[in-house]
């Protein structure tokens, strides 16, 4: 999805844009009311380490794009995000026999690119029907046209919220920092 991000789109899309991910967890932001004081679990890297013919290798990959940008909208609304995918990377190997394990041969859909029989069984355990989820992989992150250009508007923007907080640590009394009650930490 290629658009960009104009008038009050711009202005909700800073925090996602000001951190180092690209801005494409904006979705999340339709939940912020529900978000407050949760622990959200979400499949992110699902689609690697769930594949039934996964050969991801161990740990988490280095380079990842999913939940980078949602750092500070997670700090501001106060969630905590669980990529439920990630509890397992230091056993892909173990997770992967399991996908092919006749215990899930159930669950497999046999679908090219898209046969995640753990996950399967999870949502169809929880009363989901078989045919009203994972029918084919669907994207909702976003492209945005005009990443770079709002890039050091989001950083300012972002940053301004920290202002007070900044000067307390820094020390706005001439460089020394202080302490609630203005006294030295020395």
């Amino acid at each position: 999805m290629r658009f960009a991000y104009e008038g009050e789109l711009r202005a909700k899309a800073r925090e996602f844009v000001a951190t180092a991910g690209h801005g494409d967890d904006i979705a999340f932001l339709n939940f912020e009311p529900h978000l407050g004081n949760t622990m959200p679990f979400t499949g992110a890297w699902g689609d690697r380490i769930w594949e039934r013919e996964s050969n991801v290798p161990s740990g988490l990959p280095v380079r990842t794009l999913f939940g980078k940008s949602m750092g500070e909208f997670r700090l501001r609304v106060g969630f905590a995000h669980v990529p439920l995918p990630c509890i397992g990377a230091f056993y892909p190997h173990s997770i992967a026999r399991l996908s092919r394990s006749r215990a899930m041969a159930p669950y497999a859909t046999g679908m090219e690119g898209y046969d995640r029989p753990i996950c399967r069984r999870i949502v169809e355990g929880a009363g989901v029907a078989a045919s009203a989820f994972g029918q084919k992989k669907v994207a909702t992150a976003p492209n945005p046209l005009n990443r770079a250009a709002l890039w050091a508007e989001a950083v300012a923007s972002v940053m301004s919220r920290y202002g007070a907080a900044a000067e307390n640590v820094t020390g706005a009394n001439g460089g020394e920092a202080t302490t609630g009650g203005g006294a030295s930490p020395r």
